[in-house]
């Protein structure tokens, strides 16, 4: 796998191409490197930066398509808002209403506990999306081989 460093100083943008290393995903490389830019219209200036060798590069998986596998369908695009109160924090406020016992301390409306003089809640509404939530089983007796063939590897890519 090549790994491509990109470094932004101060404007100065600047990629590199370390060579055929093979690293896991989270790990992370030690750079120790001087960095040249040339003006696009021709050599008005060039600017030098050296980078320490405790700059750090972190390694994120690569992204594949999936080719048999698709999300299903759906007739509703966004966020579709139902109408319904909803127990959990969503993004959508509903209203405001006054406290009850249990009600989330996190869920106070500051300002209009003060206007009121007593503490009132916000209220969130449900909206109508899904999520897809994918576990990975990362336990190491169920994967197998090494560096970029291993199941694990292509589990999280």
């Amino acid at each position: 796998m090549s790994i491509l460093a990109r470094l932004t100083l101060e404007g100065l943008s600047v990629k590199r191409t370390l060579g055929q290393t093979y690293a896991h995903l989270g790990d992370t490389i030690e750079l120790a490197y001087e960095l040249t830019n040339d003006h696009s219209l021709g050599k008005l200036w060039l600017e030098v930066a050296r980078v320490p060798s405790e700059a750090l590069l972190l390694v994120y998986p690569r992204v594949v398509q999936l080719p048999f596998w698709t999300l299903p369908g759906s007739l509703l695009e966004g966020n579709v808002l139902t109408g319904q109160r909803s127990l959990q924090s969503t993004s959508m406020v509903m209203g405001i209403r006054e406290y009850r016992p249990g009600d989330a301390m996190n869920r106070i409306h500051w300002p209009s506990s003060v206007r009121h003089r007593r503490l009132h809640v916000k209220e969130f509404e449900l909206d109508r999306t899904a999520d897809l939530w994918i576990y990975l089983d990362l336990d190491a007796r169920w994967h197998h081989g090494d560096g970029e063939d291993s199941t694990e590897e292509r589990a999280v890519t």
